[in-house]
């Protein structure tokens, strides 16, 4: 899970509509496709920082033995 990340295709089409966005030449069914990847990344980042917490959780308690 903490090494998951989109596919370096996905990432190159998140950059690309990036640009775009940026350049103020965004279709609205292309805002879409970004906000939906935006949307996993930060599903993705909250389920790293809860395993990341619950591993560190996990190695305190397992010293504490």
């Amino acid at each position: 899970l903490l090494s998951m990340q989109l596919p370096r295709s996905d990432q190159e089409r998140v950059n690309e509509l990036s640009a775009k966005a940026r350049a103020g030449s965004l279709s609205e069914g292309e805002a879409q496709e970004l906000d939906s990847y935006l949307h996993i990344g930060r599903l993705l980042a909250v389920m790293q920082s809860r395993a990341r917490r619950l591993l560190k959780n996990l190695d305190t308690d397992l010293s504490r033995q």
